[in-house]
Parts: structure tokens; C-alpha cells; sequence
């Protein structure tokens, strides 16, 4: 996936989930990892973790959940044609059910779009009034902070880039030899099945079963107020340093680029 598509991909999953996606799921990032984006492909770029760094004295805790039931997005532009489940149950998460499990996805209305499913993702998650208490902390000037990660041993992540109608079937089943290939087989007897689609499509089962993808993480900056002679800033709230990181480019057209006559979010003033 080069720069463009990565991107994206990227506000594909921020437009219908108020988080960012991981161009690599195999690179690993933490709760408390703080960094920049890059403007070019929206990849997150580390420059060290809050709780190892010792930057503030008593840093906030965060939780840990049991497996979430799994997780399914699509964006606004993918019509979910049919979801069929082996059993249901209740999480933070929106659920498909456990696996083994079926989706299908029609990217529609000509303008591709993106699908990403997690199975039984663990969230780590920093409560964003805690995050508050970093304040206006020097260090982290100009910086984004990870304050959630959704960790799994087996995802799926798909791109349509065409302009047409493109169906995509998925399946995550149990069983099968100690492999992992290019179909998303683990030792851990789990296994994706996918056919059709166009453009870029990735997935992957860890070998043992063990916890080893990051595909969804929140990111977090500083916010910054605009104060103006006898015009206070009419969005001002005392003690909320730090809100949802948006993306800090332009509209995107269908190939990724961005649209020169549209401001991005992250250009107002805040």
C-alpha cells in the first residue's frame, strides 16, 4: 500500500470511527506512546511512552478489558450486505458474534471504501478525563498521545479503491494445519477465507493464538484556544487540555490526494 492509499485507508476507518487505523498491525503501539503523524501516509511515529519515559509524576492509570466480542467497521461508502454469526454477546465493541463467522461487503455507489474486523480485540484504554491531567505538559508540545489500543490475534483489513460496485466474503473459521500464509492461517486453528474485492486487501492470524496486532488505536492532542481581545474563544472549556486528534489533511480525492481548495479540520483554530 503506498502513501497515498494508506492514507485513505486511514480516514476511511477515522470517518466512521473517531480512531486510527495501523498501516502495519504488526507494528505494535502502546497505551502512553506519544509521537507525531505523518502528514503523507497518517502513520503514527513514536518518539516514546509516557509510562517509561518517567515525564510526569504519577502518570494516569488506564484499563485493560477482557476479549471484546468481535469487531466490524465499514466505512459510509461499503453497504454490509449480510453478516451471519455461530453466537452473539454484549461489549464496548460493535459485535458480529464469535468466530467462526461470515460478512460480506458490497462497496457501492462507485466510490470503494473500507473494511476492518478484529477478532475478540483486547481494549487498553486511558479515560479521557484522566488523560486530562497531563495538562500543559512541556514534553508533549506539539505532540499526539495513544490513549486506547485495540489488540487481537487475527484481523482483516480491506481498501476498494474501484469505481464500481466490488462484493467482498469474508470468513474467519476454526481448524486446520500448523501454517500461516497468505490465506491468514495460524497454529491457533484460526483461518480467514476472503474472495472478490479490488485494491488492497491484508490480513493476518498470529501463529499460537497469542495477542499480537494493533489494527485501531485513539489518538489525543493538545488542544489549543484561540483568545482574541474582548472575543473569548466561544469553545472554551476549563480543564480540557487534550480532544480527539483529527486528520491533519484535506478532503481526499479518490486516489488519496488532497483536495487544495478544502481546509482540514486540524488547520482551524481551536
Amino acid at each position: 500500500m503506498d502513501d497515498h492509499h494508506s492514507r485513505m485507508y486511514v480516514d476511511n476507518v477515522f470517518h466512521i470511527t473517531g480512531r486510527w487505523a495501523n498501516r502495519d498491525p504488526t507494528r505494535i503501539v502502546e497505551v502512553g506512546d506519544y509521537g507525531v503523524i505523518e502528514h503523507s501516509s497518517g502513520t503514527f511515529q513514536k518518539e516514546g511512552n509516557l509510562y517509561k519515559d518517567n515525564l510526569f509524576d504519577g502518570p494516569p492509570e488506564y484499563t485493560r478489558s477482557d476479549p471484546l466480542d468481535s469487531y466490524h467497521r465499514c466505512s459510509d461508502t461499503a453497504l454490509v450486505r449480510e453478516v451471519s454469526v455461530a453466537g452473539k454477546g454484549s461489549s464496548d465493541a460493535p459485535a458480529v458474534g464469535d468466530a467462526p463467522f461470515n460478512a460480506e461487503f458490497q462497496f457501492s455507489d462507485n466510490k470503494g471504501g473500507s473494511a476492518l474486523l478484529m477478532y475478540k480485540p483486547i481494549l487498553s484504554a486511558i479515560p479521557v478525563k484522566d488523560v486530562q491531567i497531563l495538562g500543559t505538559l512541556p514534553a508533549l508540545k506539539d505532540k499526539v498521545i495513544i490513549t486506547e489500543t485495540y489488540l487481537t490475534p487475527a484481523y482483516f483489513m480491506s481498501l476498494s479503491t474501484v469505481a464500481s460496485p466490488v462484493n467482498v466474503k469474508v470468513r474467519l473459521t476454526e481448524g486446520g494445519p500448523n501454517t500461516e500464509e497468505t490465506t491468514g492461517r495460524g497454529s491457533s486453528g484460526l483461518k480467514w477465507e476472503a474472495t472478490g474485492g479490488s485494491g488492497f486487501t491484508q490480513m493476518g492470524v498470529t501463529p499460537n493464538g497469542e495477542y499480537g496486532y494493533v489494527p485501531l488505536f485513539r489518538l489525543m492532542k493538545r488542544r489549543v484556544w484561540s483568545f482574541k481581545r474582548d472575543s473569548p474563544d466561544p469553545d472554551y472549556v476549563k480543564d480540557i487540555y487534550w480532544v480527539d486528534k483529527p486528520v491533519p489533511w484535506r478532503a481526499l480525492d479518490d486516489d488519496g490526494i488532497e483536495f487544495v481548495d478544502v481546509v482540514s479540520s486540524d488547520e482551524e483554530d481551536w
